[in-house]
């Protein structure tokens, strides 16, 4: 493990019985078909067949994943850590299993089978899951298993919802990959799909499909309000994909929260509101930010509110790695996963224990045969 830098600072409800078991057997159903062709190149020395170690119906059982997590992550609650517990912080995924499985490793989250090691350290992926890359229904089936693995020991994986995800509900699907597990024209998580339907025929062909899947209330976008909130606050941190401010605050973590989830599992007709698409896409924490800028008293206003030391968020690439604004208030940790792994640059997540953040690199290539190393910048 190499630590790149040290910062020290002060500073849905769960689904039926009967829906999860169907998600689950579906999402299985579906990766067992499909998953092999839209796999990554693999890396010399990466461990082979990743995709059916990881699509054992008996290894991710997803009706428990969606019962037991929801009370930790997926209702956006304050999640209070009041003794110290290790937290790492993920960027966007975008697709890209191996800048996931870097990642996972880079916090020795994951042992050379990606299987839990981590105990009771609490995972926080900022949101971003789907689109650009290849791997989309590899990344979420791994997530899904480590979600399990680690609420067995004490730990959590908490995925949160981004732009890219919500825009897929919302039926933009002008960045999403052309193989992805999601077949034209045949099915949609192992059922079979009548791509004539009015609703879909106003897609092009090639993404019907994905469209049936991710529609609000179809079965893709049904797990997402499962398992994915748009903000939680975790200890002394708050998460969110993009952007939270205090007019947020006054809505309310819950009720963001059940407004974008009533949306995906549509039960609400009306589109996201601007106030959703702001926290979900604004770059106003992802650009240059000077501890004197409206930016930093904006979101120190909105930590001193929360009684938070800290916001974590994504979205915006950081072509130099992970790095803090506004006095380490501000910490943005979208690496640019997918890019790096193409690239051969360093994965990193950002480690929170207690009032010590920092940031942890693993170099290619990203597997157990890895040399790990630390130090500090």
């Amino acid at each position: 493990i190499r630590v790149r830098k040290i910062h020290s600072t002060s500073d849905a409800r769960s689904m039926s019985v009967v829906v999860r078991l169907a998600l689950g057997a579906a999402i299985i159903a579906c990766a067992h078909a499909w998953l092999a062709p839209g796999t990554e190149p693999a890396a010399s020395g990466e461990v082979s067949a990743h995709a059916s170690r990881h699509m054992d119906a008996a290894q991710v059982p997803f009706a428990a994943i969606v019962a037991r997590s929801s009370a930790f992550c997926a209702e956006g609650l304050d999640i209070g850590v009041k003794s110290p517990r290790r937290i790492i912080a993920m960027g966007d995924i975008h697709g890209s299993l191996r800048g996931l499985r870097g990642a996972l490793r880079a916090a020795k989250l994951v042992d050379s089978h990606d299987h839990w090691i981590a105990g009771r350290t609490i995972l926080v992926q900022v949101g971003d899951i789907l689109d650009r890359g290849r791997n989309e229904l590899d990344v979420i089936v791994l997530l899904e298993k480590l979600r399990v693995e680690a609420d067995r020991v004490g730990g959590a994986v908490c995925t949160l919802l981004g732009n890219h995800d919500a825009l897929n509900v919302a039926g933009v699907f002008e960045f999403s990959p052309t193989i992805s597990g999601f077949v034209p024209g045949r099915f949609y998580f192992g059922q079979p799909v009548n791509t004539t339907t009015p609703l879909l025929m106003r897609f092009p062909p090639e993404v019907r499909s994905r469209a049936a899947a991710f529609r609000p209330g179809g079965p893709a976008a049904q797990l997402l309000a499962a398992t994915r909130p748009a903000v939680i606050r975790v200890g002394d941190t708050v998460f969110v994909h993009a952007f939270f401010n205090s007019a947020m605050v006054d809505i309310g973590l819950t009720n963001l929260n059940n407004a974008v989830a009533s949306w995906m599992r549509g039960r609400s007709h009306s589109v996201l509101s601007e106030t959703i698409w702001n926290l979900l896409q604004s770059r106003a924490y992802g650009k240059e930010l000077g501890p004197e800028t409206a930016g930093c008293a904006e979101a120190q206003a909105m930590l001193r509110r929360l009684g938070a030391k800290r916001i974590v968020v994504g979205h915006t690439p950081q072509w130099t790695g992970i790095n803090s604004a506004c006095n380490g208030r501000v910490w943005r940790v979208d690496g640019a996963l997918l890019i790096m792994t193409t690239m051969r640059r360093d994965m990193e997540v950002l480690e929170i224990f207690g009032d010590t953040t920092r940031v942890l690199g693993l170099r290619p290539p990203f597997d157990h045969n890895s040399t790990h190393t630390s130090r500090l910048a």
